[in-house]
């Protein structure tokens, strides 16, 4: 009989209670909810460079079109075509470009880049705005224009890229 009741004893001291197993399951809990945390932020700030550098690229290429086009900053030139940006040829005509979609100048919109917004402000003393430079600067040529590329990504931030340019005929 002595020998059941040691054997007994062994067998009652096994394993965990309910209690025990309970706060393991909480601490678990706790610990795995953290984690999940961490990577959901880190996954979410991964994003925002590309968009950073898509939105740099995207408002460089407008700069790099509109470059191409010759100076003038009103006039007939500045008149809108009706065949819209493919047929723009001058500066003056990309003053009021609202891209609801970034687009290049044939109307494509590039795969993945839907979602960016991209407006265009041509500035000069000729058409007015004598505040081309730093806040209160004047820039006395009027044959000087400030083009001004605003692009917007999808999670609402901006990058504002700017350039002169100066007629040089």
């Amino acid at each position: 009989m002595q020998r059941l009741q040691y054997f007994h004893r062994i067998n009652t001291k096994r394993g965990f209670t309910l209690v025990e197993l309970v706060i393991a399951i909480a601490v678990a809990g706790v610990v795995i909810s953290g984690v999940v945390v961490t990577s959901a932020q880190l996954a979410s700030r991964t994003a925002d460079p590309m968009m950073a550098v898509q939105r740099v690229h995207i408002a460089q290429s407008y700069l790099d079109e509109i470059e191409s086009q010759e100076f003038a900053l009103s006039g007939a030139n500045c008149s809108q075509p009706a065949g819209g940006r493919p047929e723009y040829t001058h500066i003056c005509q990309y003053r009021a470009i609202s891209d609801a979609q970034v687009q290049d100048q044939f109307g494509n919109v590039p795969t993945g880049l839907a979602n960016y917004r991209v407006t265009v402000a041509v500035s000069s003393n000729e058409t007015g705005n004598s505040n081309l430079g730093i806040t209160g600067s004047f820039v006395p040529n009027a044959s000087t224009a400030l083009v001004t590329v605003t692009v917007r990504s999808p999670d609402n931030a901006t990058t504002v890229l700017s350039g002169y340019f100066v007629d040089g005929g």
